[in-house]
C-alpha cells in the first residue's frame, strides 16, 4: 500500500518526495507557487497524483469550476470529485453535476474518484452503488466511515465491504485521512484492494518530536498547528524521517521513494 505524505510547503521535497504518491489540496495549490511547482514537477516525472477538493480542510469542497482551474495547470493522474460531509443526496447531486461539466470541458486523460457519503450505513452504502453506476474509476474512503458506518474503525467497514461483495476490483480505493491510532495503517494494508493512504500525522507528530514506536505513537494526537503548509522550520527532522519510514513499512511502502533533495540519503523507506 502506498503512502502519501501531506507536508508543509517548505519540506515537501523532505518528506512528501519519499514517496511517488501524492494527494494535492486544491485551495493549497491555488494559494501557494512553491507547492504548484512541486506537484506539477511530480506530475512530470511520472508520480501518482491525485487532486483532493479539500472538501476536510474547508469544510465544503471547492467548486467545479475551480477544480477544472488546478485540473488544467497541474494534469494531474486522478482527482476526487467534490462531496458533502455525511450528505448522501447532495454529495450524488454534485458528482453528477461535476461528471457532466468535466465531459464537456476537460479533454485530458485523469481517473474520476468519488467520496461515498451518509449519515449511516445505509446510506453510504446506497451512495456507494449509485456512484458506481455513473461510472467513476475509484473511491476515496475517509478516516472516519467505520463509525460513521456503526462500526469500530475504517478496517471493520474494509471488512464489511468485502464480506458483502461490495468491492469492485476494477476500480481504484484510497483511504482519506488516517486514524489517530496510527498503527491501523497495518490493519488497512492487509486488505489488498486498498492502493493507498495519505496523512500529515507522521509529520505533524514528528514536529512535537513524538516518534512512532513498534506500535504506533505513545501520546494523543496533537493535530496540526495553525498555518501548517506555511510552517518553515523544524527542530525534529530526524523524528519525522523516523516516522515517515515507519508507517511505510507498516503499509508495505509500495511507491516509496528517497527524497529528491535534502541530507537525507543514509534514510531509505523501508519496503
Amino acid at each position: 500500500m502506498k503512502i502519501a505524505v501531506i507536508s508543509p510547503t517548505a519540506f515537501l521535497e523532505d518528506y512528501a518526495a519519499m514517496s511517488n504518491y501524492h494527494l494535492v489540496l486544491a485551495h493549497v495549490y491555488e494559494e501557494n507557487m512553491a507547492y504548484r511547482e512541486f506537484y506539477k514537477q511530480a506530475v512530470k516525472s511520472g508520480d501518482f497524483v491525485m487532486l483532493d477538493n479539500s472538501a476536510y480542510e474547508l469544510g465544503a469542497a471547492v467548486s467545479i469550476g475551480r477544480l477544472l482551474d488546478v485540473i488544467e495547470d497541474l494534469q494531474p493522474t486522478a482527482m476526487f470529485l467534490p462531496d458533502v460531509r455525511f450528505d448522501m443526496h447532495a454529495t450524488l447531486k454534485q458528482a453528477e453535476s461535476a461528471l457532466k461539466e468535466l465531459s464537456e470541458k476537460y479533454s485530458g486523460e485523469m481517473m474520476k474518484f468519488a467520496v461515498p457519503q451518509g449519515k449511516n450505513l445505509a446510506e453510504i452504502v446506497a451512495c456507494y452503488r449509485e456512484l458506481q453506476r455513473m461510472g467513476i474509476d475509484g473511491f476515496g474512503l475517509y478516516e472516519e466511515i467505520g463509525q460513521v458506518a456503526g462500526f469500530k474503525n475504517r478496517p471493520e467497514f474494509l471488512e464489511y465491504m468485502e464480506q458483502e461483495g461490495l468491492v469492485d476490483t476494477s476500480k481504484y480505493y484510497h483511504c482519506l485521512g488516517m486514524e489517530e491510532d496510527t498503527s491501523l495503517v497495518k490493519e488497512i494494508a492487509k486488505f489488498d484492494w486498498i492502493s493507498g493512504i495519505d496523512s500529515a500525522k507522521p509529520v505533524v507528530y514528528g514536529l512535537y518530536g513524538i516518534a512512532f514506536s513498534e506500535e504506533g505513537p505513545m501520546v494523543p494526537y496533537p493535530h496540526r498547528p495553525e498555518g501548517y503548509f506555511n510552517l518553515s522550520r523544524t527542530d525534529f527532522d530526524f523524528v519525522i524521517r523516523w516516522n515517515i519510514s515507519m508507517l511505510q513499512r507498516w503499509a508495505g511502502a509500495v511507491g516509496s521513494a528517497l527524497p529528491r533533495s535534502g541530507n537525507s540519503a543514509w534514510l531509505k523507506p523501508l519496503k
